[in-house]
């Protein structure tokens, strides 16, 4: 996709298949909506999902369900991920790729002691390997990676 558009996009599993819709929308324009005119393009992407799974299924989804529906913005050049569970629980990193990365290996902070300090040496074992958390894509009841209700990507500690 050009780095000009972004899609808003939204996806629901029926009968344990993956449907989604992505609507392109220009970068510049989506910046300068407010937020009606982004709800009404977020209503877009839910009908158009609509009418993709009635004409593959032949079901109609309820008002209720769609309006339930999660849509977010995909842009080009970054995704979003959301940190669940672990030392980083709740947090959000930007990527500047347009995938979500495959894992995300996080190295902890380290707080010095009140003696390190005061002795205003190097940290204490400061060789030594740095304490890591590695987080992997979290999935969905579907199997399918998770995604927050604004679209970021969801990922478990491990």
């Amino acid at each position: 996709m050009p780095d000009h558009l972004i899609s808003v996009e939204c996806q629901i599993v029926v009968d344990s298949e993956l449907s989604w819709v992505r609507v392109p929308v220009d970068r510049d324009l989506w910046d300068s909506f407010g937020e009606p005119e982004r709800d009404m393009i977020r209503g877009k992407a839910r009908t158009e999902l609509w009418h993709a799974v009635a004409k593959r299924t032949g079901r109609e989804l309820a008002d209720a369900e769609l309006t339930a529906l999660p849509v977010w913005v995909e842009y080009p050049d970054l995704c979003e991920v959301e940190f669940v569970g672990g030392p980083f629980d709740g947090e959000r990193r930007e990527f500047r790729t347009p995938e979500p990365p495959v894992a995300v290996d996080m190295a902890l902070p380290i707080r010095p002691s009140v003696a390190e300090l005061l002795r205003g040496g190097e940290l204490a074992g400061s060789n030594d390997l740095c304490p890591r958390a590695l987080y992997v894509p979290l999935l969905d009841e579907h199997g399918f990676r998770a995604r927050s209700r604004d679209g970021a990507w969801r990922y478990r500690c491990c």
